[in-house]
């Protein structure tokens, strides 16, 4: 049977067992009640002190507040919502007002083998976290999966550090079944942002675990740069265009101010791993993306210097296919790093060129890769100047780049 008070006072105070914690339901005169649903809601043991109360009679079918009258499950969400509404601003949530939500992962997880799907379950989990108006703990489910390459997790990763939601989502990874990958998602440093519990981590010395950062961190990229030397058997300066890469891709992510209407905050990660004939690097930012940021530039240049530059006007037609248009500007990024008018006005991110072109000129990287905005375009490793275009159905948030370097010596471990 329903208890219901009446409350002559504008605030109940709650006081929750598990950290004492007071909560406050403001209201100018209504009832509260304590059904099952609401024991079953909040599920942590607490005691109510409520102050001035009446009971009211059990005839009576529902509670008033104001002149409306609230009846049946309507007083579940209203005093639902007066929970969230309290905890919102808080550091500390009660686990119980989580409500537990479990998105099942593809079978190959992964952008460079996988990306309109692996894309796609990403999307569906930050859409939904990013419109949700409640606690929610997420999982991500690993279990079945038999495919993982090193982006998926990075980017499972950013999402759970830098989602923008008011109501600080939570989120878990059950690990995959497969022992190989279960051991290759333990020892990437996924540990680092993620809970293990009581599981043994393995540390592995063929990776550079996982770091991640939202300023240009120059010992950091000294220190991917060592680990660089030391496997594949260089000195310091064989890898100062490494270094120069790291700092740029780190500096173009400082640059970008953080929009609150962003779906995800900015900050880049970095993860390296050796193997017995190269060494595979990833990078991933979280930004606005190379298409946004070009197509930003796109904009602040002027029909005089368009007249002017034949080059800027035979890429503005090129926008004619919308569909084109983000793999459109993200070559032009990477060819020409924007726009340099005859006026000497600069429209360009000095080092997409310099990164490009340690791969198609300088060919002291292997196998390049990035994904930004809609597409993912792979560079041939005969013609270089050849990019193997995907266009995807959704966006990427933020950019990735992946490349290799091989050793002389294959068989430097």
């Amino acid at each position: 049977m329903e208890t219901r008070f009446h409350v002559k006072r504008d605030i109940v105070v709650a006081w929750i067992e598990q950290g004492g914690i007071p909560l406050h339901l403001p209201g100018s005169c209504w009832s509260l009640f304590l059904s099952p649903y609401v024991r079953h809601l909040i599920k942590f043991r607490c005691f109510l002190f409520v102050i001035r109360c009446v009971r009211i009679k059990e005839k009576d079918k529902g509670i008033k507040m104001g002149n409306v009258k609230i009846g049946g499950r309507r007083k579940q969400e209203y005093i639902k919502q007066c929970l969230i509404n309290t905890y919102k601003k808080k550091e500390k949530i009660p686990s119980a007002l989580y409500e537990k939500y479990s998105f099942k992962a593809p079978k190959v997880f992964s952008f460079i083998e996988n990306p309109h799907e692996t894309l796609r379950y990403f999307n569906k989990i930050i859409n939904y976290v990013s419109r949700v108006e409640k606690f929610v703990k997420i999982r991500f489910d690993l279990s079945e999966i038999n495919v993982m390459t090193i982006d998926a997790v990075i980017y499972m990763i950013a999402i759970s550090i830098n989602i923008n939601s008011d109501f600080k989502p939570k989120f878990n990874v059950l690990a995959p079944e497969d022992e190989g990958l279960r051991s290759f998602l333990l020892s990437s440093g996924i540990a680092d942002y993620f809970n293990a519990g009581n599981i043994e981590i393995k540390e592995n010395c063929n990776y550079f675990n996982i770091k991640m950062g939202n300023k240009t961190n120059v010992d950091l990229a000294k220190s991917i740069c060592d680990f660089t030397n030391v496997n594949i058997g260089k000195t310091t300066k064989f890898t100062g265009f490494l270094y120069d890469m790291l700092i740029e891709m780190m500096t173009n992510t400082g640059q970008h101010a953080y929009d609150s209407k962003e779906k995800i905050k900015t900050q880049w990660f970095i993860f390296a791993e050796n193997s017995s004939d190269r060494i595979r690097y990833t990078f991933i930012d979280t930004g606005v993306g190379i298409p946004t940021t070009m197509s930003k530039y796109m904009l602040t240049v002027s029909n005089e210097d368009f007249e002017k530059d034949g080059y800027l006007t035979s890429i503005l037609n090129n926008f004619a296919d919308e569909n084109s248009a983000d793999s459109i500007l993200l070559l032009t990024g990477l060819n020409n790093g924007g726009f340099r008018t005859r006026t000497e006005k600069s429209y360009r991110g000095k080092g997409l060129p310099e990164i490009y072109n340690h791969f198609k000129i300088d060919r002291k990287t292997d196998n390049l890769k990035v994904i930004s905005g809609a597409c993912l375009c792979e560079f041939d490793q005969d013609d270089r100047q050849k990019a193997i275009v995907t266009e995807l159905s959704e966006k990427f948030l933020g950019t990735m780049f992946y490349w290799e370097i091989m050793k002389e010596d294959k068989n430097v471990l």
